[in-house]
């Protein structure tokens, strides 16, 4: 049923970018370590800002596909002949334990907050937020045409992120010079930020979803 692919074959999609996005993980935490074990500790807070944006957003991911999976079922999805009520029983802390993913993304939020006050004064950034040296005025979908091109979905990735950040250290200066104090103004931040955080972790795991299905030599 059509009805039935539409509803499922985006978090397929979705499982096969946190798959990828997990190798990638993977590869910056051994390199990290390597640069730990030699003295090099100015790698950890990118390690822990994208293990923790990772963990939130696969776990809310996989929370909404358990229980569209069981929606498409009907009443089957609540029998435990159709094994999702054990998945759902299981897999659904996850958005909890190791870390209870709003606060997991307000710690990714702090980390970009850094990274963007070291842009503007003209500091290199790490990698994963290398793109925050600058915002373009209009969205760069919006001049595209080819909206299946996965260049043009990382570029509108990139800018929906980079714009929300900027935003959020907008809002959160804004809070400050009102006369908070800065645990009143983060506070007062905190939705814009955890909105930020999330576009963060969206676009790298769409970024690292395009190169790997590059790598691979998949046509997309």
């Amino acid at each position: 049923y059509v009805t039935q692919q539409y509803k499922l074959f985006p978090h397929l999609a979705a499982a096969y970018a946190f798959s990828l996005a997990s190798q990638s993980m993977l590869s910056v935490y051994f390199t990290s370590m390597d640069k730990i074990s030699h003295g090099d500790i100015t790698v950890l807070p990118e390690l822990h800002a994208l293990s923790s944006g990772l963990k939130a957003l696969s776990s809310w991911a996989m929370n909404a596909g358990i229980e569209e999976c069981r929606m498409a079922c009907g009443g089957h999805g609540y029998s435990h002949a159709s094994g999702i009520p054990s998945i759902y029983m299981e897999h659904t802390p996850t958005a909890t334990y190791e870390g209870e993913n709003t606060v997991l993304m307000l710690q990714v939020a702090r980390y970009l907050m850094k990274s963007y006050n070291q842009s503007l004064r003209g500091e290199k950034l790490a990698g994963s937020v290398a793109y925050l040296a600058g915002v373009q005025s209009v969205p760069v979908a919006g001049r595209a045409k080819n909206l299946l091109d996965l260049g043009v979905l990382c570029d509108a990735y990139q800018h929906r992120a980079a714009r929300l950040v900027h935003e959020a250290a907008l809002q959160l200066k804004s809070e400050m010079h009102a006369g908070k104090d800065q645990p009143d103004a983060w506070n007062a931040t905190s939705v814009d930020l955890v909105r930020a955080a999330t576009a963060h972790s969206q676009y790298f795991a769409g970024k690292n979803f395009a190169e790997m299905l590059k790598n691979f030599g998949v046509d997309s």
